[in-house]
This record gives C-alpha cells, sequence and structure tokens, in this order.
C-alpha cells in the first residue's frame, strides 16, 4: 500500500448527471486506496447534479463549477489545474469502478516507475432499474500475462480500448498535456496519443476493474 504523499486527484467532468452522479461518487468512496481527492467539475449543468454531489460530506470532495457549458474537455482542464496529486485518473459521471481499482492500479504504477501510465480492461454494463448488470469486457482479446507494455503503435495494434487511465500529474503538467476544447468526440483518444508521444509507455492490465454504463 502507497503512503500519504501517493495522492492521486480524481477527475470526474459531470453536465446533467443528477441520475448517476452519485452512484459515481459512491464507488469511489468504497475504495480500498483511501489517499485520493474527488474533484468534479460540474459543466454549467441545468439539473440537480451540483446539490447531489454537495449532499456528499467527505471532505475529499471538491466541487468547482463552470458558469458556461465548455464541455468535457474543457471540465477534465478545468480539474487538472486544480488538481494536487502525485497522479491523476479520470472517472465519467455515470460510470463506476470495482472497490480495490485505485489500489491495483496504483501498486502496478509503482511497480513500474517513471515513463508509464497504467490502465485497466473495461467492463461494460447496462443500465438496470437494478443497478449495472455486467454485459462484455471492453477488450475481448487474450492476455495471457499480468500486463503488457504497449507504446502507440502497439495500441493501435490492439484496436485502442477505451482507456481510463492513472498518469503522473508532473508529466502532464511539464510538457502541458491538455484536452482539446474544441473537440468533442474522440478528445480523450487524442489525449492519449499525447501521453505516448511525449515519451510515456501504457502499462496494460487485462482486469476490467472500470464499469462502463451503456
Amino acid at each position: 500500500m502507497a503512503d500519504t504523499n501517493d495522492l492521486v486527484s480524481i477527475i470526474v467532468p459531470a453536465y446533467n448527471a443528477e441520475k448517476y452522479i452519485a452512484d459515481a461518487i459512491e464507488s469511489v468512496l468504497r475504495q480500498t486506496y483511501p489517499y485520493f481527492e474527488l474533484i468534479i467539475v460540474d459543466d454549467a449543468s441545468t439539473d440537480r447534479t451540483a446539490e447531489v454531489v454537495q449532499s456528499f460530506s467527505d471532505q475529499r470532495i471538491k466541487l468547482i463549477r463552470h458558469t458556461s457549458n465548455k464541455g468535457p474537455g474543457a471540465a477534465r482542464n478545468t480539474a487538472i489545474e486544480a488538481a494536487r496529486g502525485k497522479w491523476i485518473a479520470f472517472l465519467d459521471a455515470d460510470d463506476q469502478w470495482k472497490a480495490n481499482r485505485l489500489e491495483r492500479l496504483v501498486d502496478v504504477l509503482n511497480g513500474a516507475g517513471e515513463g508509464y501510465f497504467v490502465a485497466d480492461n473495461k467492463l461494460y454494463c447496462f443500465d438496470t432499474p437494478d443497478g449495472l448488470k455486467p454485459w462484455r469486457y471492453g477488450f475481448n482479446g487474450y492476455i495471457n500475462a499480468p500486463y503488457i507494455d504497449l507504446d502507440l503503435c502497439s495500441y493501435i495494434k490492439l484496436k485502442t480500448p477505451i482507456l481510463h487511465a492513472i498518469i503522473s500529474l508532473k508529466h502532464i503538467k511539464q510538457n502541458c498535456i491538455f484536452f482539446n476544447t474544441n473537440c468533442f468526440l474522440g478528445e480523450d483518444f487524442e489525449f492519449l496519443c499525447y501521453l505516448f508521444c511525449t515519451g510515456l509507455t501504457l502499462r496494460y492490465i487485462p482486469e476490467p476493474l472500470y464499469l462502463y454504463r451503456k
């Protein structure tokens, strides 16, 4: 287990996420790794998103509110600027994490050392009245290893599975890597490309620890 110096800044952009944001927050608060701050950027929602966030009393939760809607890339950039952690991790407002996700990814990242960012497989889930029901893995290929290391070319050959990575905040700020605020589709893939192009290697683990709501 890492110590308190290994703070993770969890970034959640939210727009009209009233229906799901509480589930996302609760999945973070259930994490077996306790050293995090949860930065939620309400991108000028017109529903009760902010009120739902404010109903949680945990001091690790920080709410930032945009006065106008700027898009998911800008919301993530706002959170990156406010982050205080050693690493940042991304969660969408309608998704959830398994309880051991953060602990597992931090352990892998500590083992990898500098020059790496880490991501896991994704479990696609259907939204049902009884909660999320598993459907299929985001990446269905067979990996007979605890992890694989990928550069940009090998990531593309793997058919670019959608990732929500954990990344060094120092590397992001030193290399001025931010989301393209003019891109509203695929801005997360473009961000990953910049991570590769600034010298990082992806350590990808096949365990599906991220619950992606369909």
